[in-house]
């Protein structure tokens, strides 16, 4: 076991008392203490997640909340629990080791035989992790890792139309990952001597194989203990890797779910806009401006019975359809306000504030606070409307809105939103909070933005490009509850932080 050297509940306590909200209230601190003490009561010491039972899905609002975590109070176990679990994922076979991106879950303890299929949430919440663990640490690994599964998305996953799809299968002919397997004499076929016993020495490769259900002999790569990341940079394993991808390209392919959805796209625009953001990068801005502009121009429609625009959930062959549920508003709104931040183009932010207006006319609970996860008026009939604060594969969506809502606020200095992120927090159950910390960690994430001190970077220049030095060196910097707004000024940039 690590060793807990701190008393980190003491250090939460005095670290968030002595912050008191305007209103007189003082956050309750209990929820992010519980969370730590979950997270390190259950974690893998040896492969990292938080679980030493299988399968084991990435956790990452648990990382992310972590990482939060460590950055107010310095707890090394805080920070060493998320590095170790990345750590693992990105050498195991999880991740693709030839074309980049993460499977869906891996069916054993050690994030080596994975369920096959790549999902877009899963990669878009990856992205942000990695990068986030990056700036903390400064650590290229992270980095990385972050820019292959960028990288892999816009290769594979972004359509002509500029919109990302929502998923690879798991299955080619028929067979669950016979697309990503290999045998050791198809290794030995394709690449040099040489370039054969690096690479099998590397990403374990025997003759007997490690995935029976692929057949025998099949392998499934991951980094082998003794080796790191680092040794894709070697020259044997890029040339290795680069005749492995181009053989594999001439495979038959996984099916690919072309469906664009304007909610699993809103967490890809996100991820591209912070990762062009971090790296600098201008095709991660690219790849995010055509997601959304496709969203605005195919998903976002006037209709013309109710007078109003609607956001639909899905696009595809020419066809939108199905009106917008929570998730689809709160996760396309998550997306602009990232963007916003990226390129710092103002109609990225009136979108979303037009989105958040819809989004509380169509979902509020006026009675009790937070968002049904239905429209009132639905073409479904629905027995109740239901609330949900729980995560599960992907972020909740009444955390994200709370999360928006305080951004919103930031951005246009309007403390109503404020007061509407703090009602979403509140309306989360006690029992969820008290004893599932770990099932509403995206919500401690909001309730951690909550009850920091706000922060907003205002820089003045003529456009983004005349403050790419200072933009250069702020986003580099984990500094999560923070927005940063652009406002005409000299050709000299100067950055105002407006705290409280």
């Amino acid at each position: 076991m690590i060793d807990m050297s701190l008393d980190v509940t003491e250090k939460l306590q005095n670290e968030f008392t002595k912050e008191q909200k305007q209103d007189g209230s003082k956050p309750d601190t209990k929820p992010l203490v519980a969370l730590y003490s979950h997270s390190y009561k259950n974690y893998d010491t040896v492969y990292g997640g938080f679980s030493t039972r299988a399968p084991k899905f990435p956790p990452s609002m648990q990382m992310k909340a972590l990482l939060r975590i460590y950055r107010r109070t310095g707890e090394p176990n805080a920070l060493s629990m998320v590095e170790k679990t990345l750590e693992c994922m990105a050498n195991g076979g999880i991740y693709d080791h030839i074309g980049g991106g993460f499977a869906r879950y891996s069916t054993d303890k050690h994030w080596l035989i994975p369920h096959f299929e790549k999902m877009l949430y899963d990669n878009s919440m990856l992205i942000e992790v990695y990068l986030e663990c990056y700036q903390i640490t400064k650590k290229e690994f992270y980095k990385e890792v972050a820019k292959d599964v960028m990288d892999y998305n816009i290769r594979v996953m972004q359509m002509e139309s500029g919109g990302f799809a929502s998923a690879e299968d798991a299955d080619s002919e028929g067979v669950e990952g016979k697309f990503y397997v290999w045998t050791k004499n198809e290794l030995q076929s394709i690449l040099t001597p040489e370039e054969y016993t690096r690479f099998a020495e590397v990403y374990g490769v025997t003759e007997h194989g490690n995935f029976e259900e692929g057949g025998k002999g099949m392998n499934v790569l991951s980094i082998q203990p003794g080796f790191s990341w680092a040794c894709k940079k070697e020259p044997l394993i890029q040339s290795a890797t680069k005749k492995l991808f181009e053989v594999r390209e001439k495979r038959i392919h996984p099916l690919k779910d072309d469906k664009i959805l304007s909610d699993w796209n809103g967490l890809m625009i996100a991820a591209m806009s912070f990762g062009a953001r971090v790296t600098g990068e201008s095709q991660y801005l690219e790849a995010a401006q055509k997601a959304a502009t496709m969203i605005h121009h195919h998903l976002w429609k006037q209709d013309f019975s109710k007078g109003k625009e609607v956001l639909y959930r899905r696009y595809r062959d020419g066809d939108a359809r199905y009106e917008g549920h929570l998730d689809n508003y709160a996760y396309l709104i998550h997306g602009l306000l990232a963007l916003y931040q990226a390129d710092f183009d103002s109609k990225w932010l009136k979108w979303a504030e037009s989105l958040q207006k819809l989004q509380d006319s169509l979902f509020s609970d006026s009675k009790n606070n937070g968002y049904f996860s239905t429209p009132a008026e639905s073409s479904v009939r629905l027995i109740m409307r239901t609330k949900e604060y729980q995560d599960e594969a992907r972020p909740n969506a009444n955390a994200i809105s709370a999360l928006n809502l305080l951004k919103l606020g930031e951005l246009n200095y309007n403390m109503e939103y404020q007061k509407s992120a703090k009602n979403v927090i509140q309306s989360t159950t006690e029992n969820l909070i008290k004893n599932y910390p770990h099932a509403v960690a995206q919500m401690l994430v909001a309730l951690d933005y909550y009850t920091d001190t706000p922060q907003n970077l205002a820089i003045e220049a003529p456009s983004p490009s005349f403050a790419s030095s200072l933009l250069s060196v702020v986003n580099t910097i984990f500094s999560p509850n923070q927005v940063i707004t652009m406002r005409p000024g000299s050709e000299t940039p100067t950055g105002y932080l407006c705290l409280g």
